[in-house]
């Protein structure tokens, strides 16, 4: 497993997590300050990879990063529709991490 302190990561737990170094001596280089239920933080220290000195739920992994993506086309009243570039387009499609996440009407369709 592949750990970078640099791009998005998040903590096994699903509380917020802060990476505060990743530069420390010895086989744990990382410490990060952890959350816990009530909002207090705590720190862990963590290897390279990520994986953390005690309970594995405090293990750190990247989560993917957001891209949006945007596609646009031209649909006629008569269900034809052709891609175009956004100038010109009336229905504009938007996804991130490959998912559909808006479809958008722009103006009148011919």
């Amino acid at each position: 497993m592949t750990f970078d302190p640099s791009k998005p990561y998040a903590a096994k737990h699903g509380r917020p997590v802060r990476v505060l170094a990743s530069d420390l001596r010895g086989d744990w280089p990382i410490a990060a300050a952890h959350a816990d239920e009530e909002g207090e933080e705590f720190i862990v220290r963590h290897r390279m990879d990520g994986r953390c000195q005690t309970n594995g739920v405090y293990n750190l992994y990247n989560v993917p990063e957001r891209v949006v993506k945007t596609a646009c086309m031209s649909i006629t009243r008569g269900g034809d529709f052709t891609m175009v570039s956004p100038g010109e387009s009336n229905v504009r499609f938007t996804f991130e991490c490959d998912k559909l996440v808006a479809v958008e009407l722009i103006g009148e369709t011919q």
